[in-house]
């Protein structure tokens, strides 16, 4: 049993200490940051993302779900040496990095920063709808692409 949680403003994750102890895993994701925005520039926005990505991956989780779609969300792009600080966070930490496409590819810059760290991957589709449930097709040819190999079997997360 997995569940999406995110971090609050004092760094903790937003789930009770009693559910948590029911879960097999946790994902982790960044849909908002723990502080007014309002007037941020794209290099505040990203900071505040390193910040507040950093929390949760300290909090405790074992997936990062959707690696910087909050950036996305803001009408930005991520730059590469985000991606390389948030693929050095997930290794630092032994977090698994989400490929996910719902809503927005998957960045090439963070798939390749976490392949040279031996960070592993799961897919993720959100499941928002029907036809997303287990839509994991352009995710798996991503990181085919980005790793050079059609075997990604070694890359995978096992979380058994």
């Amino acid at each position: 049993l997995g569940l999406e949680v995110e971090v609050d403003c004092d760094g903790a994750l937003t789930c009770h200490d009693e559910d948590l102890a029911r879960l097999d895993f946790r994902l982790g994701a960044v849909h908002w940051l723990p502080e007014d925005t309002t007037g941020w520039t794209e290099a505040q926005l990203t900071a505040g993302l390193l910040k507040t990505t950093d929390a949760l991956l300290t909090a405790g989780v074992d997936v990062l779900a959707h690696p910087m779609r909050f950036l996305h969300r803001k009408g930005q792009p991520a730059p590469a040496d985000a991606c390389r600080a948030v693929a050095t966070m997930l290794a630092e930490t032994g977090t698994v990095c989400e490929l996910n496409y719902h809503k927005n590819a998957p960045l090439r810059p963070l798939i390749e920063a976490c392949l040279a760290l031996d960070v592993p991957f799961t897919f993720g589709s959100d499941a928002h709808a029907m036809w997303e449930v287990g839509n994991f097709g352009a995710g798996v040819a991503m990181l085919r692409e980005v790793a050079g190999t059609d075997d990604i079997a070694p890359l995978l997360w096992r979380p058994w």
